[in-house]
């Protein structure tokens, strides 16, 4: 066992011992159909020669059934990592040669792009050959590897299948629970395929698993607490953001933990605003709510801010980093420890916008966006390599939201940040969602992903 494989079981055995001191979550969700999915897994794998395993690569261990095991138990088995266009790619290599260690046959697929696919028919016949040599020396010959996909919900299985077919052959929707009745599907004269609904386990006898799969859509938005789990996962994001831009400065214990805490505290008018709006574009939506300063209002409401932090030593660079981390431009004249905690939080909070823009911004949008024209006004000052301040040019649709969005390339103070921007090609994926009908849209787009991979790449 290597030392990747020790520290995984380390942080799960922690990360199972923690769980009754985290906050509890009301997250629940095992339809009634699911129940009976699973008896009929079992009897169809009667019928099977391979199992093929969807994960999502953000979060393989998450997305897996726990029961997976036993219920295959005996059939030979391909891990999927699909996905793989939303995850870090060190990350997912990093699964992949741990599924390898383990002697899991395992493939990284993008099913949209049709990414991976050939690979995992090819690891198919290479897991059949020695059986299906032996039965062609008995005689038996023409007879079609079968396979059965299996994974939770969410986690691609429609545009899996659709794409190995070639062909729309399963409905397909961007909210777990889509696929619900079986089929065989010909996949070539070799391969046919089964295809099953994925099986949710009934209890998430763990927070952070159950989190995680709030996170990445895999259960349905009727049966959350919204606002819990958007405050878990803001928490988690800008935790995990600033963490990685402390470490660049010379910042004692004291600081660190200050720039943390200024991280989480940042977006803490969101959760009343996502109350009273419900609506999941909230944050790229223009209007006359400023999160940032109604923020300070409620942590100075009532010395709200003293349940976070006791010493009041440290709330005018608390107040003023909140302040300035929406703003168009920092305001002058500052200290220069508010300067540097306002440029760390403007970081992490733009790779936060961006990373939310390559998963979860425009989802009931991309046909509408994908048609829109662009706007020249909005081109023109992308062109310019600055912000796009819509107090000054009026957003007419949503690519000029887009466009808005790309643009805050512009403002990342820190080279860390662009080697971040850079190594997770958040960029270009945003772009990559979008299909665009117009020829000048085409063009401008282009020319855009060539101005902002440039500014990029010079700032590394």
């Amino acid at each position: 066992m290597d030392m990747y494989q020790k520290r995984e079981m380390r942080k799960n055995k922690k990360m199972n011992e923690n769980t009754k001191s985290l906050a509890s979550t009301n997250i629940n969700w095992y339809p009634g159909h699911m129940a009976k999915t699973r008896r009929q897994i079992q009897e169809d794998l009667k019928l099977i020669d391979i199992v093929v395993e969807l994960l999502d690569s953000r979060i393989p261990i998450s997305s897996r059934n726990p029961d997976i095991n036993n219920i295959i138990e005996g059939k030979k088995r391909i891990v999927v990592l699909n996905k793989s266009d939303l995850a870090d790619e060190k990350e997912t290599l990093k699964w992949l040669e741990y599924f390898k260690l383990n002697k899991i046959p395992t493939v990284i697929t993008d099913a949209n792009a049709g990414k991976g696919l050939k690979e995992v028919i090819k690891k198919a016949e290479e897991l059949m050959k020695d059986e299906l040599d032996k039965k062609e020396e008995k005689g038996r010959i023409g007879r079609r590897i079968r396979l059965m996909i299996l994974g939770i919900p969410n986690v691609g299985k429609s545009s899996f299948i659709n794409r190995l077919a070639n062909k729309k052959s399963l409905e397909v929707g961007n909210k777990p629970g889509v696929t619900k009745k079986k089929q065989w599907i010909k996949i070539s004269n070799s391969i046919e395929l089964l295809d099953t609904p994925g099986v949710l386990w009934p209890k998430f006898e763990n927070e952070e698993v159950a989190l995680n799969l709030a996170y990445t859509g895999t259960i349905k938005d009727d049966v959350l607490e919204k606002t819990e789990v958007a405050f878990n996962f803001l928490r988690y994001m800008l935790k995990n953001e600033t963490d990685k831009l402390v470490k660049r400065y010379n910042l004692n214990k004291e600081e660190i933990e200050l720039a943390k805490l200024i991280g989480l505290l940042q977006d803490i008018a969101r959760f009343e605003e996502y109350k009273n709006t419900k609506e999941e574009t909230m944050f790229i939506n223009s209007g006359a709510f400023n999160h940032a300063n109604r923020g300070i209002e409620i942590l100075k409401e009532n010395n709200f801010i003293r349940k976070f932090i006791e010493d009041s030593k440290f709330d005018d660079i608390i107040f003023t980093a909140i302040s300035n981390h929406n703003k168009n431009k920092i305001e002058d004249n500052l200290f220069e420890k508010e300067l540097l905690y306002c440029k760390i939080l403007r970081d992490a909070d733009k790779l936060d916008i961006l990373q939310l823009a390559v998963t979860t911004y425009w989802k009931n949008e991309l046909e509408e966006l994908s048609k829109e024209v662009i706007n020249k006004e909005m081109f023109i000052e992308f062109c310019k390599q600055k912000t796009i301040d819509t107090s000054k040019i009026k957003e007419k649709n949503q690519l000029d939201k887009l466009i808005k969005t790309l643009a805050l390339i512009f403002d990342i103070q820190y080279k860390i940040s662009f080697k971040i921007l850079k190594e997770r090609d958040y960029f270009n994926k945003i772009i990559a969602r979008f299909y665009f009908t117009n020829e000048e849209t085409k063009k401008h787009i282009l020319e855009i992903k060539e101005i902002g991979n440039k500014f990029i790449n010079s700032n590394i």
